[in-house]
């Protein structure tokens, strides 16, 4: 664990991770470490204190006993007290809280920490549910095949387990994996799976974060009043359960739709429903992508300095948890942006930063994305043979994933194109 949590270990026993343990290994567990901590730290500060060499060598305004040190020492006492079933539960929750807060090495080291001991202690469905989280977490960084692997690993463990439920589940992420991708047909065919499973078992908030992806795959097929009939469908089940991340990712996909229709208004009044609720649960992941959405909206309605802001704060987030596919379609923001500026060479540079951030995930939708706007770019800077060029590849990428509406729109703008030479 040494690498991962290296670089952050000032934050690593939060009151939630305390409260965590505290209510899988019991308050008595939890006020046995503090008197050990406070221990430890006596007589190293009384070593130290003592000897003039570790004085000068030292900074005496730095606790001897960090927070990486603290967190190791109250697993060992967990690992000690609990049961093999009961540890691999809390260590995916903290897992899980880690990767909410951002904390992304954190959360991946502590499931590859539970998927390793999982296996030596012979608890297959806990491990194919850590499986799964890491499968996701890398999923959400674009580590396409690393999550794919794992990702089918807990489909197969599920599945000889007999648990349809957590099957569907997976099948639901798989479905996420490839739309991120760009692959619509081949999520369609999981996300479709899914729904069939978690409607059998009657699952409302899995039930409903299928209709939400369907929702999206709907979207990018152009079919926006479809797309907002599943997530109007999709945030009764939410409402119902009270799951506010992902009634946070639902106002996002609604303010996705308003945008594509040009209703860039109510775009903006989905994207703040969606900030707000994602400050609430501290999600940095959707805190990013809603202020990126925003910065679309506000770049449409010609207000460039407000478009500028907001995607810089999305940087932020986005950087924070290591989000390439997020970072990559933020420089595709900046690079529109600076085309109106018509700071067209720096326009440039973000176009083909985003390209490069896109081939490397082969993020197919959004790099023909990216394509259009450099189209766009070149025909502005009266470069037309480049600006054909770009409109080709977006049109050939956004039919290899069948997403209708933009290949009719960057066929449009082709064959206008191919007029003029």
């Amino acid at each position: 664990m040494a690498r991962a949590m290296k670089t952050q270990c000032g934050t690593m026993l939060t009151p939630e991770i305390y409260a965590l343990v505290k209510n899988y290994s019991g308050a008595e567990n939890l006020a046995k470490f503090r008197l050990e901590q406070r221990a430890i730290e006596k007589v190293e500060r009384g070593v130290l204190d003592g000897d003039t060499r570790a004085r000068r060598g030292s900074d005496t305004a730095q606790s001897p006993i960090d927070s990486r040190r603290s967190f190791d020492h109250l697993m060992t006492i967990c690992r000690n007290t609990l049961t093999a079933g009961e540890y691999l539960q809390m260590l995916i929750s903290i897992g899980k809280n880690f990767e909410v807060h951002g904390n992304i090495e954190w959360a991946e080291q502590i499931f590859s920490n539970a998927i390793t001991y999982g296996q030596k202690s012979h608890c297959p469905g806990l491990v194919a549910e850590a499986l799964l989280r890491r499968g996701e977490l890398y999923s959400s960084q674009g580590r396409w095949n690393q999550g794919h692997q794992d990702l089918r690993e807990s489909l197969a463990i599920y599945s000889e387990l007999s648990d349809d439920t957590a099957v569907a589940r997976v099948e639901n992420i798989l479905g996420t994996n490839c739309a991120e991708q760009g692959l619509i047909k081949e999520a369609q065919r999981w996300f479709k799976r899914a729904l069939s499973g978690f409607e059998a078992s009657k699952h409302k908030q899995m039930t409903g974060t299928v209709l939400m992806n369907l929702g999206i795959i709907q979207n990018i097929l152009g079919n926006w009043d479809d797309a907002l009939n599943h997530y109007r469908r999709a945030q009764a089940y939410f409402q119902s359960v009270g799951d506010l991340n992902r009634l946070a990712e639902l106002y996002h996909n609604m303010g996705m739709s308003y945008l594509s229709m040009s209703k860039y208004r109510e775009a903006v009044r989905q994207f703040d429903m969606s900030i707000s609720t994602s400050e609430k649960v501290q999600s940095p992941r959707m805190l990013g992508i809603a202020k990126l959405g925003k910065a679309n909206a506000y770049f449409y309605l010609d207000d460039h300095s407000l478009a500028l802001v907001f995607c810089n704060q999305a940087l932020e987030h986005l950087m924070r948890i290591s989000s390439e596919h997020g970072i990559a379609d933020a420089y595709k923001m900046m690079g529109m942006i600076h085309r109106h500026l018509k700071q067209f060479d720096l326009a440039e540079t973000y176009f083909l930063s985003s390209l490069r951030l896109n081939e490397d995930q082969n993020n197919l939708l959004n790099l023909g994305e990216t394509y259009y706007e450099l189209g766009i770019l070149e025909k502005v800077r009266g470069r037309l043979p480049r600006s054909l060029k770009a409109f080709k590849s977006a049109v050939d990428l956004f039919r290899k994933v069948g997403a209708e509406a933009d290949t009719a729109r960057a066929t449009k703008m082709l064959n206008t194109l191919e007029k003029h030479l």
